[in-house]
C-alpha cells in the first residue's frame, strides 16, 4: 500500500491509501472539495454490491460532516458492525485502545464507550481487539520478522475472549498472495490449541433463565477452569457471580467474578480433583441472568497461561 496523509488547513487532513482519498477530522468546507467524492463513491459501490460484509471499519473515525451520508450509505449493510462507528451505525463495535491483544485492567463490557465499556451506561457497544500474528505491531507482510509464540497467542486469547471481547487477529499476507508457512503453522497451532482446551468440556449445560446452576461432576475428574456465557440479547446483566466445587459436604470457592457478556473464562488458581458438582450462584445481575452456557473444563493437555 502507498499512503499520502496531507493536512489541508487547521485540523483538516486528507489520507489517500492506494488511490483513494478518505476524509479525517474533515470541516464543513473541505467536506465539499472534489477529492471526498471519488472515496464516497467507491466506498458505496463497495457496500452496495459485493454482498453481505460482517464488518466495516473506521479506522480512526469518521468526519463529523460525513456521518448523514455514511448512515445513509450503512443502509445497504445492516447486519454489518461497524468498528469505531458510534453515531453512524445501529451496530457499533468499540474498541479497546491497544493492539496489543493485553487490554490489561478488569473486565470488558458490552455498553459503554471507553476502551472497556462502562457497566452503567445504556449504550451497546461491544469491545473489539484487534492484534498481529506478527512482533511489533506490524499489520504488514515483513518476510523475516518473526511470528508471536503460541504461548503469547494463549495469553492473547484468556485476555479477550475469555473477557467479554471479540479477538481479531489478521491475516498479513505476503507479496505473492499467500499466507506465508510460518504463518499458517502458526495460525493452525493456535487453534488446535483453542480445540484442545475447550471444545469437549467435563460438564456442561445451557441453563436459560435463572442465576444458580449447579452440574454433577465425572467421578475422579480434574477440574480447572469455566466457561460462562450470557445471552446478550437480553443485555449484559451480570455484575458478581461465584463458582463453587463441592468437596464432601463443603462448597469450596473456585472463581469469582464480575461481568460475564459474551464469555467469561475464568481459570483457578489450582486444578480441584475428586469434586462432586460445580455450581454457579449469580450473586448480582440488573435483572434475571439469561445463561447460555456454564461449563467445567479440565486443565489444558497442551498447556496455557
Amino acid at each position: 500500500m502507498v499512503g499520502l496523509r496531507v493536512r489541508v488547513h487547521g485540523r483538516c487532513v486528507v489520507e489517500v491509501g492506494d488511490g483513494i482519498p478518505v476524509a479525517v477530522n474533515v470541516c464543513a468546507t473541505c467536506s465539499r472539495t472534489p477529492w471526498i467524492y471519488p472515496g464516497v463513491s467507491q466506498v458505496n459501490e463497495l457496500w452496495s454490491n459485493y454482498g453481505s460484509l460482517g464488518e466495516i471499519w473506521f479506522d480512526g473515525g469518521y468526519g463529523g460532516n460525513l456521518a448523514p451520508t455514511i448512515t445513509k450509505m450503512l443502509l445497504k449493510q445492516p447486519n454489518a458492525v461497524g468498528f469505531g462507528g458510534l453515531g453512524v451505525t445501529p451496530n457499533p463495535v468499540g474498541w479497546v485502545g491497544t493492539e496489543s491483544g493485553m487490554p490489561g485492567g478488569d473486565e470488558l463490557w458490552s455498553t459503554g464507550t471507553g476502551d472497556h465499556g462502562d457497566p452503567t451506561s445504556p449504550t451497546w457497544c461491544p469491545k473489539c481487539c484487534d492484534t498481529t500474528l506478527q512482533l511489533g505491531d506490524t499489520w504488514f507482510f515483513e518476510p523475516l520478522l518473526p511470528v508471536r509464540p503460541l504461548s503469547e497467542l494463549i495469553k492473547v486469547y484468556h485476555q479477550t475472549v475469555g473477557r467479554n471481547g471479540v479477538l481479531e487477529l489478521d491475516f498479513a499476507i505476503d507479496r505473492t498472495g499467500k499466507v506465508a508457512p510460518t504463518h499458517e503453522t502458526r495460525y493452525r497451532e493456535f487453534g488446535a490449541w483453542i480445540d484442545s482446551c475447550y471444545a469437549t468440556p467435563v460438564a456442561s449445560a445451557a441453563p436459560g433463565a435463572g442465576g444458580d446452576v449447579t452440574l454433577p461432576l465425572p467421578s475422579g475428574a480434574t477440574v480447572d477452569r469455566v466457561v460462562i456465557r450470557e445471552d446478550q440479547s437480553h443485555g449484559q446483566l451480570i455484575r458478581s457471580f461465584v463458582v463453587e466445587v463441592l468437596k464432601g459436604t463443603a462448597w469450596v470457592p473456585f472463581v469469582t467474578g464480575t461481568g460475564v457478556g459474551n464469555k467469561f473464562i475464568g481459570v483457578a488458581s489450582a486444578g480441584v480433583t475428586g469434586a462432586t458438582s460445580i455450581r454457579l450462584r449469580v450473586t448480582g445481575s440488573l435483572a434475571e441472568p439469561q445463561l447460555l452456557q456454564f461449563a467445567a473444563f479440565a486443565a489444558c493437555p497442551n498447556g496455557d497461561v
